[in-house]
């Protein structure tokens, strides 16, 4: 996944949007889309947005949530499978046998996404790899299910 040739294309269709909204104020949205140069493409958020609103969503609320004992500790009741389905790959030998909590669930992520350690493919979804090896695997589906659990929460 090349975020930053994603993020561009983001930027690009975001601006065209806003100046045909701007030039064009009584153009349907249907009438818009019919015009974009790169026809069926899908609309969905590329990889590259979902990773920035990760940012935002995980990273930023992890830094404050570990350092509120209170929050911390809800994390910590939660079952992250709840959340959403995602596979643990390479869980470390001291986790082996425990149960796995969301507050190690959102530390990975968080760690995967500060460090730009995140893969894409249409066909397995995301991958996220913290340094020590650990890996979380979701699909697009599960994720958005995860992160509006999130939002819900935060």
């Amino acid at each position: 996944m090349d975020i930053i040739k994603g993020v561009k294309k983001d930027i690009a269709f975001r601006r065209m949007l806003e100046k045909t909204c701007t030039e064009q104020p009584d153009m349907s949205l249907k009438d818009f889309i019919a015009s974009l140069p790169e026809k069926g493409e899908e609309l969905a958020p590329s990889p590259s947005l979902i990773v920035l609103q990760l940012y935002g969503l995980i990273v930023f609320p992890w830094e404050k949530w570990k350092r509120d004992l209170k929050r911390k500790n809800e994390l910590k009741k939660i079952d992250p499978f709840e959340w959403g389905r995602f596979r643990i790959l390479n869980l470390p030998r001291k986790m082996a046998g425990k149960k796995i909590r969301l507050d190690f669930v959102l530390e990975k992520l968080r760690n995967a996404i500060a460090h730009a350690q995140i893969g894409y493919r249409e066909k397995d979804g995301f991958i996220f790899r913290d340094k020590d090896g650990t890996a979380l695997c979701f699909d697009k589906e599960e994720l958005r299910r995860f992160t509006e659990s999130l939002a819900a929460f935060g």
